[in-house]
C-alpha cells in the first residue's frame, strides 16, 4: 500500500468517522488502492487545431478521435488546486505509455502512477481544489520522451524537426493536449469520474502540433509496364524547397513561434511503393508558419532520371480557403497529387487532416505567342503556322515527329473569320532541365532538310514576288522574350527551360524584297529612253540565285558558287509615274563588287541598249540614318530602287521599306 502525507491520512480520518453522519462530503474510497488513482483515456482529433474541449462526448465528437500507436510514450503535466496547502497549487510530472485500444481509445499507464490524494481530493477543506479539478497538459511524440522531466517549459518547448527524414519521422511528430483544463468546462473531477464510471472528462485529445505533406506520385506514359500498369524503374525522390523545420511550441495554449531563419530543404520519407509500383507515396513534416510566394518552387521530384519541379500556386488556392496569410498551418495535412509522364506532369493538390481539401489538376504548358514584323511593333501573328522544337540549335526539329523528314511538333491554325486560332496539340516539357530551341515556320508544310553541316534548312530561289506563298512570304520565328529562366538567361545559347510564362515568338520574313522601278525624266530627241517597248528587260548580274534558309538563326547558309548566276526580275504593272515595275523575292545576301543591276532597252529599230549599275555602290539609308552603300540585301527589308534611265546615265533613287524603309539618290554614269 502506497504511504501518503500524515495530513492527508489524518484528515482522512476524519472523514470516515464524521461520513457515518454527515452527508456533506460523500466521497469514500481506500487510500492508495485502484479506486483513488487518477485513470484517463488518450486519443488524437482528427479535426486537427480546431478541437475543442468538452465537458461531455457526444457520439458525434467520439467518432473523430482515431487511437494513438501503443507503445509511444507521453508526459503529463498534471495540475490541481489544494486549498491551505504549500504549494497552493500542486504541479507533478508523469512519464506515461500509450497503451491498449478500446473503442477507438488508448489506455495511459503512468510511471510513477499519480492519484487523487496527491491533490488533496481527502481533505475536507480543499474546496477550491475539488470543485477546481485538475488541469492536464500532455505531449508525445513516438518513443522521444523516456524522462518525466524531459519538457520544462510547457509555454515555450524548442522544437527541432530533422531535414533529412527518408527513413521516416515518426518521432519528430510532436502531439499535445491541452483540452482537460478549468477554465474550458472540461475538468476532470474525482466525483463525476467515480459517478460515471471513468468515461466523463478523462479523454485526453491530442493533435498535431506540426504541419504534415504528402506527395502522392503515379507513374504514367513514357514508363515501363508492369502487369499493364506504367511504373517506377528505380525509387523516385522528393524534397521539399525552403521549409521552416525549427521554432517553439506553447503546448498550454497550442501556438508555434517559428525561427525565421531556420529553413533548408527536407527530404521527405517513401511511405509505400517506389521501384517497380504503379504509386509511391512521400511523406514529411515541417514546422508550421511556412508561406511561398505563387511563383516560389516548393518541391523537386526526380523520377528515373527526370526532374520536375512544383511551385506553390495550387496549394495557395488552397490554403486561401483556410487562412488568409497563405501559411502552413498545425495538424493540417498538404497533399500533392502528382500524375507523372515521360512528356508532361499533371499536379493537383490537397490539404488534408490531418483536414481534406481537393484542387482542380494543372499542367505546366508551353504558352506560345507569336507576332511579326520588328520586335518593337508587337504585331499580332493573324496567320497558321508550323512549330519545332529542338534540344540543340541547328538540328533536331523533329523531335515530336511521327513522319519521316523534319516535321512540326504541333501546327498552329488561324480562323480569321472568327479571328481565332487552336492548336492541333499540347506540348509539354519532359523535365525542368530540358531547354528546347524553338523555331515557327509560316506557311505551313514546308519541306525542312539537312544540309551537309549538319543544320535543317528550307530551301529558297529568287522567284516573283506573290503574297502569301513561299519564299516570297517565308517567315521564321525565334523566341525574342520568355519568361525567367533560372539555368539559362542567354535564350539563344542553351535554349530556354521549363516556364510558365509565355514564350514569344517573333516572325520575320526569310527573304528580300527588290522592287526596281524604271522612268526616263529624259528630253525626247535627245536622252529620253523609251522603256516601254516589247523585250526591256531587267537582270541581276553574278547574284546569288538559290540557298538555304536555317532554322537555328532564321539567316543563309553559306553559299556555294553553284548558287550564283544570272536572274531576270519579274515585271508587274508599273506604279503610277513609272514606265517599268519589277517586284522579286530574292535569297539574302552581301553584295560583291561583280553584282550588277543589267538593263536591256529595246530601241525602235529593234536594236538594244545596255545600261548597268554596280548594286554595291547605290547609297541609301533607313528613315533617319545617314546615306551609306546598301552593300547587302538583308532578310525582311524591301529594297525599292527607283531608276531614272537616260541615253547618258542611270540615275538611281533606293528606299527600303516595310518590311524596313531606305532612302538614297545616287546618279550612275554609264
Amino acid at each position: 500500500m502506497r504511504v501518503i502525507p500524515s495530513m492527508i491520512y489524518t484528515a482522512f480520518l476524519l472523514l470516515l468517522v464524521s461520513a457515518c453522519s454527515e452527508d456533506s462530503y460523500p466521497i469514500s474510497y481506500t487510500v492508495g488502492e485502484a479506486d483513488n488513482a487518477i485513470t484517463l483515456r488518450a486519443g488524437l482529433g482528427d479535426e486537427g487545431i480546431g478541437v475543442q474541449t468538452r465537458a461531455t462526448e457526444t457520439p458525434e465528437e467520439h467518432v473523430k478521435h482515431t487511437p494513438l500507436t501503443p507503445g509511444a510514450t507521453a508526459i503529463l503535466s498534471i495540475n490541481g488546486g489544494w486549498t491551505g496547502h504549500t504549494p497552493n497549487v500542486v504541479s507533478q510530472t508523469t512519464l506515461a505509455t500509450i497503451g491498449a485500444i478500446s473503442d477507438k481509445h488508448n489506455s495511459l499507464s503512468m510511471s510513477p502512477q499519480l492519484y487523487w490524494d496527491d491533490y488533496g481530493t481527502a481533505n475536507p477543506a480543499n474546496t477550491a481544489g475539488r470543485d477546481g479539478g485538475l488541469t492536464i497538459l500532455a505531449a508525445s511524440a513516438g518513443s522521444t520522451f523516456t524522462s518525466k522531466d524531459a519538457i520544462s517549459e510547457w509555454t515555450a518547448y524548442p522544437w527541432t524537426l530533422p531535414t533529412d527524414q527518408y527513413d521516416g519521422w515518426e518521432n519528430a511528430d510532436l502531439l499535445t493536449s491541452n483540452n482537460i483544463k478549468s477554465d474550458a468546462g472540461g475538468t476532470l473531477k474525482f466525483d463525476e469520474v467515480k459517478a460515471n464510471n471513468n468515461t466523463a472528462n478523462d479523454l485526453l485529445i491530442f493533435t498535431h502540433a506540426m504541419s504534415k505533406v504528402t506527395v502522392n506520385l503515379t507513374a504514367d506514359e513514357g514508363f515501363p509496364l508492369t502487369n499493364g500498369d506504367p511504373c517506377f524503374e528505380t525509387d523516385p525522390k522528393v524534397t521539399l524547397l525552403g521549409f521552416t523545420y525549427s521554432g517553439m511550441v506553447n503546448i498550454k495554449e497550442k501556438e508555434l513561434s517559428p525561427t525565421t531563419s531556420a529553413t533548408a530543404n527536407i527530404q521527405c520519407h517513401l511511405t509505400r511503393g517506389g521501384a517497380g509500383q504503379h504509386v509511391a507515396t512521400f511523406t514529411a513534416l515541417v514546422f508550421p508558419g511556412c508561406s511561398f510566394g505563387d511563383d516560389t518552387e516548393i518541391i523537386h521530384l526526380d523520377a528515373d532520371g527526370n526532374r520536375y519541379i512544383v511551385t506553390a500556386a495550387k496549394i495557395n488556392e488552397k490554403i486561401d480557403e483556410i487562412n488568409s496569410v497563405k501559411k502552413f498551418v498545425q495538424g493540417k495535412d498538404y497533399v500533392f497529387n502528382i500524375i507523372v509522364k515521360k512528356t508532361k506532369i499533371i499536379i493537383s493538390a490537397t490539404i488534408k487532416d490531418w483536414v481534406q481539401v481537393d484542387s482542380e489538376p494543372v499542367t505546366p504548358e508551353i504558352n506560345i505567342s507569336a507576332d511579326y514584323g520588328q520586335i518593337v511593333s508587337g504585331n499580332p501573328f493573324t496567320k497558321s503556322y508550323d512549330f519545332f522544337r529542338s534540344l540543340t540549335m541547328a538540328s533536331g526539329y523533329d523531335a515530336d515527329a511521327d513522319r519521316s523528314g523534319v516535321n512540326p511538333a504541333a501546327t498552329y491554325t488561324y480562323d480569321a473569320m472568327n479571328s481565332t486560332g487552336s492548336w492541333n496539340k499540347t506540348l509539354f516539357w519532359p523535365n525542368h532541365d530540358t531547354h528546347y530551341f524553338f523555331r515557327g515556320v509560316y506557311p505551313v508544310g514546308q519541306t525542312i532538310t539537312t544540309d551537309t553541316q549538319n543544320n535543317e534548312v528550307i530551301e529558297v530561289t529568287n522567284k516573283p514576288y506573290t503574297v502569301g506563298t513561299v519564299p516570297s512570304d517565308l517567315m521564321i520565328a525565334l523566341p525574342r522574350s520568355t519568361g525567367n529562366c533560372t539555368h539559362d538567361q542567354a535564350v539563344e545559347t542553351n535554349g530556354i527551360c521549363a516556364t510558365k510564362g509565355t514564350i514569344y515568338m517573333n516572325f520575320e520574313y526569310a527573304m528580300s524584297k527588290v522592287e526596281l522601278r524604271l522612268k526616263s525624266g529624259g528630253t525626247l530627241g535627245l536622252d529620253y529612253v523609251d522603256l516601254t517597248q516589247r523585250g526591256t528587260e531587267v537582270e541581276i548580274i553574278n547574284g546569288y540565285n538559290k540557298g538555304s534558309i536555317m532554322l537555328k538563326d532564321g539567316l543563309h547558309a553559306p553559299f556555294t558558287d553553284a548558287d550564283k548566276g544570272t536572274y531576270k526580275l519579274t515585271t508587274i504593272t508599273p506604279a503610277t509615274g513609272f514606265q517599268l515595275n519589277t517586284l522579286d523575292a530574292i535569297v539574302p545576301q552581301v553584295l560583291a563588287d561583280d553584282v550588277l543591276f543589267k538593263i536591256k532597252v529595246v530601241n525602235e529599230n529593234g536594236t538594244s541598249d545596255i545600261y548597268t549599275a554596280q548594286v554595291n555602290k547605290i547609297k541609301g539609308a533607313k528613315s533617319g540614318e545617314a546615306l551609306a552603300p546598301i552593300t547587302e540585301w538583308q532578310h525582311g527589308e524591301h529594297y525599292i530602287y527607283t531608276l531614272d534611265v537616260r541615253k547618258t546615265m542611270i540615275k538611281v533613287t533606293a528606299t527600303i521599306t516595310d518590311w524596313v524603309t531606305l532612302t538614297a539618290d545616287e546618279p550612275i554614269w554609264m
